[in-house]
């Protein structure tokens, strides 16, 4: 029974493990297998994954002799009827081969004879799947057997969930980190086939791009034209041709704005079929395609595909890909539209030892007589023992008891027999079980045969513990698998532990993202300094609890007097401390301390219990640290969506506003869905003058023609923010005190209305300051941040961009003007010229000239 326990511990420990430090899921499940058939003594082991989103099941097979690991890959219609029993009624079942779905049962590789008992993988909303071990027949399972078996499948499919979890959560890291590389494409000026491989990089993060190609949709001529493309890592001999768009599935997808997926190759056929398309190139056995749509035109389309696999493709992957694709084509668009402006992610191990057999003849408590067995026992020569008496044996018992017990023995016709605790030579004590008898009534001459007991006494409570523990680990698990909230799961974490055990007080610490401190997550019992908390950091390396953190191994010490690695604030009652690491991966991220106020209070099996439960811990916390990374990283990828429309607004807003000053309007507005922008302005520097014009200003306090009067002179020598922030080209952010310090060691009153906080960013064309944009708040001086002071440097470039070419169209637009006006003068004086040509009168022709001069001139 002990055996069996440490062997459970161990195994549900090593899945835990697997589970952290596994990247794919059909490695963990391999190991996972061979945990449960070294656990169960080498049988079979069958788990079945259900898809229920692309409608497949996943069979993983590791025989008994734990190779091969085998996987097939199932449509739902031949899932067979026991496996779906048992993920559609969440009930455990004991089913024979012929159950089993037919690439399974008829497989030369399963067991010839036997059954199989099944159990479900529980998760909500839905089943997860199946986990199928064979057995020779009904008996061989016991219940034992089945216990351990739901504790696994429990903790299997727990650990399942968080596996897919932090897959889900490192997607969207890689998704957040996909867009962030495309969107700072915007601002990079590459040529287009450069900007389609830096594209093809990206989604290779994410995808396999062994296959992938991306096709640009030409309005004029109704053509597609296949621009990038690999096929089979190589370039597509299709690179460059140009289709209708009627033709293929990049036309379909084109011409209908529809994104496809198709999970098989039949499914490909049959759509063709069914839409009467023609094949271009081949089909595949997973098929993905979006279109590239930016500010609602399609510019093209992009796809992926996988020939030898089927099922490749989620509909996440598909999200995913729409929303780089959404990206690309941005990135695509502005880069065609400038083009054209150029040119136009022991199974049971035996309990009980006999010990050695003492035999001590006492006549009333004084020894006369003991064997060998009794001195080697316990230590002492056969003199010293004659020379004591039985209470220098039981120093630690009652005298009264002693006499008590030496009387009933004395006058009892039969032996009496006790447990009772005796004294080694070297002072430790050991259990006794004594059978005492009267040898001579008369003399009182008492004959006790002991045998010791401590072996079992001690395999006893460790059999109690070991139960208590695998009955905690199996409450605590439940208890802390679908806890997300943190601060929640640490706090039942100490408290289940202090309910469980005897301990003085809990305490669970985490250490800063510097692993250089650890502060009190939770604590519970009497834990010392309780009120002061959270003021207390313990540095790494410090104590008991900062070596445990620093060196990854359990501190124990069962009297932390003797310990130099013990450290205590002030005095307190704890005599005994065990401080076990909590590590995820190779990083410890906390520290679990019990303390006793007894000494000797722990022992190796409470170091196993509470590392494997650490382990536990550490699983927990990392799901619930995903969990609120993601609902962080959702915030921060819609903020970045934000950013990312509010630069493309700017950008789009050169083509659609009439003048500059709609365009100033224009960026005032798109910014303001990013940034409190009350406040605004816009400054453009002009360097042969040395001034400065304002030609957007937006202010609650000042008014435009007061600051222009001010500053706008001399620009070069002016003490204005604005003129500092044009001087230097840097970025410039100031609180108020900053201002009145500046304006006092300058000597020079502030100019204007002194703000709480002012924040501004020069405007650049090729690193040539061309003026400046700011935003300032009279009221909140907590109103800006660096993080405002970044998101508005980011987006001065494209504002400058939207200026310098605005003010080109609006200069074009001027000279256009000018040349049809001097081509109207010119014509007009031409005429009066051959009108005049006739005429004699002097006086006349001087007339005719001087009212063309004024009619025609400007």
């Amino acid at each position: 029974m002990k055996k069996n326990n440490q062997n459970l511990i161990q195994t549900i420990s090593n899945i835990n493990q697997a589970f952290l430090d596994g990247r794919d899921l059909e490695s963990i499940l391999k190991k996972v297998c061979r945990e449960i058939l070294n656990l169960l003594n080498n049988r079979a082991i069958l788990v079945g994954l259900q898809d229920p989103q692309v409608k497949i099941l996943r069979l993983h097979y590791l025989p008994s002799g734990a190779e091969p690991f085998q996987t097939w890959v199932l449509p739902e219609s031949e899932n067979g009827t026991a496996i779906a029993r048992i993920i559609t009624k969440q009930e455990t079942l004991l089913f024979e081969h012929a159950d089993l779905p037919p690439v399974f049962a008829h497989s030369s590789a399963r067991p010839v004879d036997g059954l199989w008992f099944g159990l479900p993988l529980p998760a909500l909303p839905q089943p997860l799947g199946a986990l199928c071990v064979h057995t020779p027949d009904r008996k061989s399972l016991t219940p034992l057997d089945r216990e351990m078996l739901t504790m696994i499948a429990a903790l299997t499919a727990a650990a399942i969930d968080r596996f897919r979890l932090r897959q889900q959560h490192e997607k969207h890291l890689l998704e957040l980190s996909i867009l962030n590389e495309i969107g700072q494409m915007l601002s990079l000026d590459l040529e287009l086939d450069k900007m389609l491989a830096a594209i093809e990089t990206q989604v290779s993060r994410a995808f396999d791009t062994f296959n992938f190609h991306i096709s640009l949709y030409e309005q004029d001529s109704e053509e597609w034209i296949l621009i990038y493309a690999r096929n089979r890592g190589k370039i597509d001999p299709l690179l460059g041709q140009r289709f209708s768009i009627e033709k293929g599935l990049s036309g379909y997808i084109i011409r209908t704005r529809t994104p496809l997926l198709f999970r098989n190759q039949n499914d490909s056929r049959q759509f063709h079929i069914t839409h009467g398309l023609k094949l271009i190139g081949e089909f595949s056995n997973s098929w993905m395609g979006v279109p590239l749509i930016s500010a609602d035109q399609v510019v093209g389309m992009m796809a992926i595909q996988n020939r030898q696999q089927e099922y490749a493709y989620r509909d996440e992957d598909l999200s995913l890909f729409k929303t780089i694709a959404a990206q690309a084509a941005n990135a695509i668009s502005r880069k065609r539209h400038e083009n054209n402006l150029k040119q136009s992610e022991e199974r049971y191990r035996n309990l009980f030892e006999q010990s050695n057999d003492a035999v001590i003849i006492h006549q009333g408590q004084k020894i006369v007589e003991v064997n060998s067995r009794a001195s080697g026992m316990l230590g002492y020569t056969k003199t010293e023992m004659l020379a004591m008496n039985v209470l220098d044996l039981t120093a630690s018992l009652d005298p009264a008891l002693i006499d008590e017990r030496v009387h009933k023995a004395s006058v009892s016709e039969t032996p009496l027999i006790f447990e009772t605790r005796w004294k080694k030579a070297d002072g430790s004590m050991i259990d006794i079980e004594l059978s005492s008898r009267a040898l001579d009534i008369r003399n009182n001459i008492i004959q006790g045969i002991g045998r010791n007991i401590t072996a079992r006494k001690q395999v006893e409570a460790d059999l109690k513990r070991q139960t208590r523990q695998v009955t905690f680990l199996n409450r605590i698990a439940r208890r802390i698998s679908g806890e997300l909230n943190l601060k929640d799961l640490l706090a039942t974490t100490v408290k289940i532990i202090y309910e469980t055990f005897s301990f003085y007080s809990i305490a669970l610490l985490l250490a800063d993202e510097k692993s250089e401190e650890l502060s009190f997550a939770a604590v519970a019992g009497d834990y010392p300094f309780s009120p002061r908390l959270n003021e207390f950091r313990i540095p790494v390396g410090k104590g008991m609890i900062g070596f445990a953190a620093k060196s990854g191994q359990v501190q124990l010490s069962n009297d932390v007097t003797l310990d130099p690695n013990y450290y205590a604030v002030e005095t307190v009652a704890t005599r005994s401390e065990m401080a076990v690491p909590i590590i995820t991966g190779r990083t410890v991220i906390g520290v679990l301390d019990l303390q006793s106020d007894q000494i000797d209070a722990f022992d190796a099996g409470d170091a196993t219990i509470m590392k494997t439960l650490a382990d536990q811990i550490a699983v927990a916390v990392e799901n619930a640290r995903l969990y609120e990374a993601m609902q962080q990283e959702l915030g921060e990828r819609k903020y970045a969506q934000e950013i990312n429309r509010t630069l493309f607004a700017i950008s789009n807003a050169v083509n659609t506003t009439e003048n500059l000053d709609d365009l100033y309007r224009s960026i005032h507005n798109s910014l303001a869905n990013i940034l409190n922008v009350d406040n605004f302005f816009i400054a453009l520097y002009n360097r042969d003058q040395d001034s400065f014009s304002l030609p957007y200003f937006i202010d609650q306090k000042d008014s435009r023609d007061d600051i222009v009067k001010m500053v706008f002179k001399d620009a070069s020598k002016s003490s204005s923010l604005t003129a500092e922030l044009i001087k230097t080209g840097r970025p410039m952010f100031y609180r108020k005190a900053d201002i009145l310090e500046r304006a006092r060691k300058l000597n020079l009153p502030p100019v204007g209305t002194t703000a709480e906080t002012w924040l501004g960013v020069p405007l650049k064309i090729k690193n040539e300051v061309i003026g400046g944009m700011g935003v300032q708040s009279y009221k909140d001086p907590e109103q800006y941040d660096q993080k405002d002071a970044e998101l508005l440097l980011s987006i001065s470039d494209q504002v400058a961009i939207a200026i310098q070419r605005k003010t080109a169209e609006d200069a074009l637009r001027q000279s256009e003007i000018r040349i049809k006006a001097l081509s109207q003068q010119t014509e007009q004086f031409s005429l009066t010229a051959a009108s005049i040509i006739a005429m004699q009168d002097e006086k006349e022709i001087f007339e005719r000239i001087s009212r063309a001069i004024v009619e025609y001139s400007d």
